[in-house]
């Protein structure tokens, strides 16, 4: 599995979130549908690339992703990587199903909702978050 595609897993939700909270609310509303779709999209696109992990953790054994320069002040580096084990992958699929089934129910729950794109602006960062752990 390429490194792209694990990193897609947390960054997928993140940009749903940024793309519902920097696009659609202040240019369509609080209220349009499209939130959802593109919530409901991303998460499911990692929740694909979680089974692929899955699949691809339990074939080749556990993944160690190399360390990239994340700040870098004066004599200060701080590195970010990835670790994708037996417990890691099993954690991405539960957390983005989990996910994706309370994104598609809470549609039709908050359909007249006034904060409807709030909502699917701050569930995918939440998503994420927990991807992250």
């Amino acid at each position: 599995m390429p490194e792209w595609a694990v990193w897609a897993i947390i960054i997928l939700p993140l940009v749903a979130a940024g793309m519902n909270g920097l696009v659609v609310r202040p240019i369509l509303g609080s209220t349009h549908r499209i939130a959802s779709l593109a919530t409901i999209l991303a998460i499911g696109s990692a929740l694909v690339l979680s089974l692929w992990a899955f699949q691809d953790v339990r074939a080749n054994g556990d993944m160690v992703l190399p360390a990239h320069d994340f700040i870098t002040v004066g004599y200060l580096k701080l590195k970010v990587g990835l670790l994708v084990d037996g417990l890691t992958v099993i954690m991405l699929v539960v957390v983005t199903s989990v996910s994706l089934l309370v994104q598609v129910y809470s549609h039709g729950y908050l359909a007249r909702d006034e904060s409807y794109v709030r909502y699917y602006t701050y569930m995918p960062l939440f998503t994420a978050a927990m991807l992250t752990l």
